[in-house]
């Protein structure tokens, strides 16, 4: 006689490893904020005296994450030194008034290894890529 051995069914379905889940996949808001940093760094805005990025509220773009550059102005006027919108699926920094896609050698490198680690398809981008966090 042999014995049976008892296997539930989701086990003989499971992948023998497990795939990165979508929402692992998803750029975080810091790791955002670091690209944009990246994708700026040589810009003389950057330079501007207390320069730093403030995060922005979008809801019509969910799938972004929109920041303001900002600046201790003394004189008057804005103290508003541009804006930036990075994509949580793909981590692609645009400009959102001119509708630029942002690049610098800083972040293609960080790009490529945060799409490595999170298993990010260079077709994942393509697609991204359709939907412009644009004015």
């Amino acid at each position: 006689m042999h014995p049976w051995i008892v296997v539930p069914l989701w086990a003989c379905l499971a992948p023998p490893s497990s795939p990165v889940r979508s929402d692992d996949r998803r750029i975080s808001r810091e790791e955002a904020t670091e690209l944009v940093y990246k994708a700026i760094d040589r810009q003389p805005v950057t330079r501007l005296p207390g320069f730093g990025l403030e995060p922005l509220s979008m809801p019509n773009f969910p799938q972004f994450y929109f920041f303001e550059g900002t600046w201790n102005n003394s004189k008057p006027g804005s103290g508003v030194s541009g804006h930036w919108a990075v994509d949580a699926r793909t981590g692609d920094v645009w400009e959102p008034f001119s509708c630029k896609l942002l690049s610098s050698p800083g972040l293609r490198s960080e790009l490529a290894r945060i799409r490595r680690e999170k298993n990010i398809l260079p077709r994942d981008v393509r697609r991204a890529r359709r939907d412009k966090p644009c004015f």
